[in-house]
C-alpha cells in the first residue's frame, strides 16, 4: 500500500463537510452563517457556545473547551478511538473505500504517519507558542507517529475553498534534533501555495505577511489579516501570488529577525516594488519572529510606529540621485548609427505595411548577434524565412561575420497570436539580450481587439514593459502606423503606446527619392535623431547623414544666392525668402533656425561676412560674400559623405 492511497483516505474523510456531519449526528438545525453557532451537543449549554468553522473544517466550544476536526468530533460524540472513528466515518459516509484498518496496517511497514491523538506535551508546546484551544481545533492541529515512534505535529494546508490538500508535518519541537530534519511534507509533489488562503477577507484594505505558518495563524488569532507561503520563508513568491497581494491597498511585511528574514524582506520588495499599494516593513523590537516577539509580552496592535517604516523601494530623492554612480548609456547601433537602440530599454518601431521594417531590424541583428543572445518572435511563416535567409547567403550579407556565433545567438520563432503571457515565460526561460516582436498586432491578436485603442494597449502591455526593464532586456516592438498621418502620430494607438516605450521610431520612404527610407526618432533623456539610407543593388545597407546633408545644401545655397547678389548685403528673412523653395524641391525642410546656424557656420569659417560685427541688442544682421575667402564656394558633391555599411 503506498503512502499516496493512505494519505489520499485521510485527505477524504478530513475533507467531509464538517456541517453535514454535525448536523446528521445531532439532528440540530445548523444557521446558514459564516460562521455558525449552535448549542453544544458535549454539555448543557444555555446559550449556543458551539462554533463551526467552515474555513477550515473545524469547530470548537467555548464552552466545555472541547473542537478539533471531523475525526475528533466523531471520536467525542461517540466515544470512539481515533481508528475507531476513522472507521465509522468510512463506513457510514465513504462507503467506497475499501477496509481502512488493513491499509492503515499494510502502510506502517513503509513508514506512513499514523494519525493519533494530539498528546498533552504537544498541545502545551502549542499554547506555550500563544495558540488557544479555539485555535488549535479551527486549524486542525494533528499528531503522526512514524513507525520509529516519533512524533510529528501536522498543519493542514487548505486550498481557497477550505479544502485540506496537504498537511505540513514538524518533528517533535520536545525532542530537537539537529541532524535531522524539522519539516516534511506529508504528500509529496503537491502545489505550493498561500496560507491561509481560506481564512483571508478580501474586503479588507490591508494584509500582512509573515514567513512561517505558525507565525500565519497566530495572528490570525490576533485579528489580523494574514498571508504566508506554505513551504517557509525561502520559498520563490510566484507572479500570481503577488497578483493576490496587490488587491490589497496596504501591505505589511514582517521578516524574521535573521539572515533568512533580510533575503526573504528583500525578494518580496522587489517583487511588490511596481505595485500601487501602500507597503510597510515592520522591524519586530525583540523575539526572532513574530510568535517570540508574542510571547515576550510584544502585541502588533499596539507597537509604536518607530518600528514601522514606509516602504522606500521604488522612491528617491534629489540627493539620492546625485549621490548614486551615473548609469552610462550604451547604445546598440543601429546601420552604425548610435541614439536609436539603447541597451536595456524599450523601443517601438512603426511603418506603414511593406515599408522594409523587419528587413532593416533584422539585417541589423546580423551584426548584433556577435555580441548579444538575440530572440526575434515573426509574424513570418518558417518557409517565408528560408527564402530571406538564401537571399541573404547570395548577396554575401553573412561575409566577414561569425557565423558560428550568429548560429548560436540568434533564435526565431513563428509565434502568431503567442499573447503576451506565452511571450513573458519564453522570455523567462530564455533570458535573451534583446527581444524582438514582429509585430505587436499579430503575436498579440489573442488579447486585444483593437491596436489602436490606448486603454487596450496601455493594460496589456504596461506590465510586460516593466518585467523586461527589470530584466534589462532590450525590446524592439515593430508596429503599423497611420497612412493619412505623419511622424510620431502616426503610431497605432499613439495615446497609450508613446508614454509606455522609452523611445519612439518611425520609418518611412523619402519624399523624393523612392529607394530611401527616413527613420525618425525621440526618446526619454536623448536627443532627437534622424537617419536616411537606402539598399544598393547588392542589397548592402547604406546609411547617409541627413543632418550633415542638410547643412551641406543649406550652406551652399546661401554662398550661391549671395554670389547672385554680389555687392548686396541682405537680410537673414531676405535669404530665407529665396532659398526656401529651392532647398524644399531637394527635399529638405529649412526651419529659419537652421538658416541662421548655417549663417553663424559659414562666417565663423570666414566664407561670408556681416554687418554689424558685433552681436548688438536688436541689430539686424546684413550678410554678404567674402570675396576673398578661398571657402567661398561650397560644392555639396565633394562635401557629401555616404558611409557603405555590410552587415
Amino acid at each position: 500500500m503506498s503512502l499516496q492511497n493512505n494519505y489520499n483516505i485521510f485527505e477524504k474523510i478530513n475533507n467531509l463537510d464538517i456541517k453535514e456531519v454535525i448536523q446528521r449526528e445531532t439532528d440540530i438545525a445548523i444557521p446558514n452563517r459564516r460562521t455558525p453557532q449552535i448549542k453544544c451537543p458535549f454539555h448543557n449549554d444555555n446559550h449556543p457556545s458551539f462554533t463551526i468553522y467552515p474555513k477550515t473544517n473545524s469547530w470548537y466550544c467555548f464552552g466545555c473547551g472541547k473542537g478539533g476536526n471531523v475525526i475528533s468530533f466523531i471520536k467525542i460524540c461517540h466515544n470512539l478511538t481515533t481508528k475507531d472513528a476513522i472507521r465509522y466515518l468510512k463506513k457510514h459516509y465513504l462507503r467506497e473505500i475499501d477496509d481502512i484498518e488493513e491499509k492503515t496496517e499494510e502502510a506502517a511497514s513503509e513508514g506512513f504517519y499514523k494519525l493519533i491523538d494530539l498528546t498533552e506535551e504537544l498541545k502545551d508546546w502549542l499554547k506555550k507558542r500563544k495558540l488557544t484551544d479555539e485555535t488549535i481545533a479551527k486549524f486542525g492541529f494533528s499528531c503522526f507517529k512514524d513507525k520509529k515512534g516519533n512524533y510529528w505535529i501536522g498543519i493542514p494546508i487548505f486550498d481557497e475553498s477550505g479544502k485540506i490538500v496537504n498537511y505540513k508535518i514538524r518533528r517533535d519541537p520536545l525532542k530537537e534534533n539537529p541532524n535531522l530534519e524539522k519539516y516534511k511534507w506529508l504528500r509529496s509533489g503537491t502545489k505550493k501555495t498561500l496560507f491561509p488562503i481560506n481564512c483571508v477577507d478580501f474586503e479588507k484594505e490591508e494584509i500582512y505577511l509573515v514567513e512561517g505558518e505558525l507565525d500565519a495563524i497566530l495572528l490570525n488569532q490576533e485579528g489580523f489579516n494574514v498571508l504566508t507561503i506554505a513551504g517557509g520563508g525561502t520559498t520563490k513568491w510566484l507572479d500570481e501570488w503577488v497578483d493576490i497581494i496587490r488587491r490589497f491597498k496596504k501591505i505589511f511585511l514582517i521578516p524574521d529577525r535573521d539572515e533568512t528574514g533580510k533575503t526573504w524582506l528583500n525578494n518580496l520588495i522587489n517583487k511588490l516594488s511596481l505595485s500601487v499599494s501602500d507597503v510597510y516593513i515592520i522591524n519586530l523590537p525583540c523575539g526572532k519572529d513574530v510568535t517570540e516577539f508574542y510571547q515576550q509580552g510584544g502585541d502588533l496592535k499596539t507597537l509604536n510606529y518607530d518600528y514601522i517604516e514606509k516602504l522606500k523601494k521604488g522612491f528617491f530623492t534629489i540627493d539620492d540621485l546625485l549621490s548614486e554612480t551615473e548609469d552610462q548609456l550604451e547604445f546598440i547601433p543601429l546601420i552604425g548609427e548610435n541614439g536609436f537602440i539603447v541597451k536595456g530599454w524599450t523601443h517601438i518601431l512603426s511603418a506603414y505595411p511593406k515599408t522594409g521594417k523587419t528587413e532593416l531590424i533584422f539585417r541589423n541583428c546580423l551584426g548584433w548577434a556577435e555580441n548579444y543572445k538575440i530572440l526575434y518572435l515573426s509574424e513570418e511563416s518558417k518557409s517565408l524565412w528560408k527564402k530571406r535567409i538564401k537571399n541573404y547567403e547570395e548577396f554575401g550579407l553573412f561575409e566577414g561575420l561569425d557565423f558560428e556565433k550568429i548560429k548560436e545567438n540568434l533564435l526565431i520563432l513563428p509565434a502568431l497570436a503567442l499573447g503576451i503571457e506565452g511571450v513573458n515565460e519564453i522570455v523567462k526561460n530564455l533570458s535573451p539580450d534583446i527581444l524582438i516582436i514582429d509585430t505587436l498586432r499579430s503575436i498579440v491578436g489573442n488579447d486585444i481587439r483593437d491596436e489602436t485603442s490606448a486603454s487596450e494597449v496601455s493594460n496589456l502591455l504596461l506590465n510586460f514593459l516593466r518585467f523586461l526593464q527589470e530584466r534589462r532586456t532590450t525590446l524592439i516592438v515593430l508596429h503599423h502606423t497611420i497612412k493619412s498621418e505623419q511622424g510620431i502620430k502616426s503610431i497605432a494607438g499613439t495615446h497609450a503606446l508613446a508614454g509606455m516605450f522609452d523611445i519612439l521610431i518611425t520609418l518611412n520612404i523619402h519624399e523624393n527619392n523612392k529607394k530611401r527610407r527616413i527613420l525618425r526618432s525621440q526618446g526619454r533623456i536623448i536627443e532627437p535623431k534622424e537617419l536616411v539610407y537606402e539598399f544598393d543593388e547588392n542589397g548592402k545597407l547604406k546609411s547617409i547623414n541627413i543632418s550633415e546633408e542638410e547643412n551641406i545644401l543649406i550652406e551652399e545655397a546661401v554662398i550661391n544666392f549671395l554670389q547672385e547678389n554680389s555687392g548686396k548685403e541682405l537680410t537673414t528673412s531676405e535669404i530665407y525668402s529665396a532659398i526656401k523653395e529651392e532647398l524644399e524641391n531637394e527635399g529638405i525642410k529649412i526651419t529659419r533656425k537652421k538658416l541662421k546656424a548655417s549663417l553663424d557656420r559659414l562666417y565663423d569659417k570666414g566664407s561670408i561676412c556681416r554687418n554689424p560685427k558685433e552681436n548688438k541688442k536688436g541689430a539686424t544682421y546684413r550678410w554678404f560674400l567674402n570675396e576673398k575667402s578661398e571657402d567661398a564656394e561650397v560644392s555639396s558633391k565633394e562635401s557629401l559623405s555616404i558611409l557603405d555599411i555590410q552587415f
